[in-house]
């Protein structure tokens, strides 16, 4: 706190991140590196299909093994679906499939970054379920959230966390109670076409509030490095 305290000022990627580091003013810089990956996504998004299962993936590092095998309790053997875990991490979750005996599950290991926009080419939804109440993911924006908004894809997450406030204001997806079933026929319905359009401006909305945002915090940040380098310089003439 003494170092937060003495900051000329702080920078966090999430607006929430008050909750533990004090009520004081924060510049957000969001954590979007997403922006060329969601252009390749939006030019190769294919339209879900009636006859074939709607895809949610979870697509990156895994982060919460436990929570993930409760998603897949949740859906598991319900052909409507298709689940995929593909990533660093996710090759534990095979034995857990085998298991349940889980028909519709996808479990891939890590895979090059460069085949990222491969991975999305026909999901339906992206799914940013590592649980909530703890305060590793009560507050986080992940970079997924950026993914789907840049490309217009629903986000599918976990309920009572900062993240489902912002994907839920902006239209971006739903947050998901895993002790509902009812939450199977909302997602079923997160892409017609009232909720596609719907998504699209709200991305379009979030995505501009977000760069500038990050403009605004990297002009701050240049001028600060700007005034010190000058401070420094004439402390050296002097």
């Amino acid at each position: 706190q003494r170092a937060l305290d003495n900051a000329a000022f702080v920078v966090a990627s999430s607006p929430a991140y008050t909750a533990f580091l004090g009520d004081r003013p924060l510049q957000i810089m969001h954590n979007d590196t997403a922006g060329f990956l969601g252009k390749e996504l939006s030019a190769q998004k294919a339209e879900s299909k009636a006859d074939h299962p709607f895809v949610l993936a979870s697509i990156g590092t895994a982060k919460n093994i436990e929570y993930d095998k409760k998603v897949i309790r949740y859906f598991a053997n319900d052909q409507r679906f298709e689940l995929r875990f593909i990533g660093r991490g996710y090759d534990q979750l095979q034995e857990f499939v085998q298991e349940v005996g889980a028909t519709n599950v996808v479990i891939g290991g890590e895979f090059d970054a460069s085949r990222t926009a491969a991975m999305y080419a026909d999901v339906d939804a992206i799914l940013n379920m590592y649980g909530n109440h703890h305060p590793h993911y009560d507050y986080a924006l992940p970079n997924k959230l950026y993914i789907a908004a840049r490309a217009a894809l629903p986000i599918v997450v976990c309920e009572d966390t900062y993240l489902a406030e912002v994907v839920e204001k902006n239209n971006l997806g739903m947050a998901l109670d895993l002790d509902d079933a009812s939450g199977k026929e909302r997602i079923l319905e997160i892409n017609d076409p009232a909720q596609a359009a719907a998504r699209e401006q709200g991305a379009k909305s979030f995505i501009a509030e977000v760069e500038e945002q990050n403009s605004r915090t990297k002009a701050l940040i240049r001028d600060f490095l700007n005034d010190e380098s000058s401070g420094m310089e004439r402390k050296g003439a002097e």
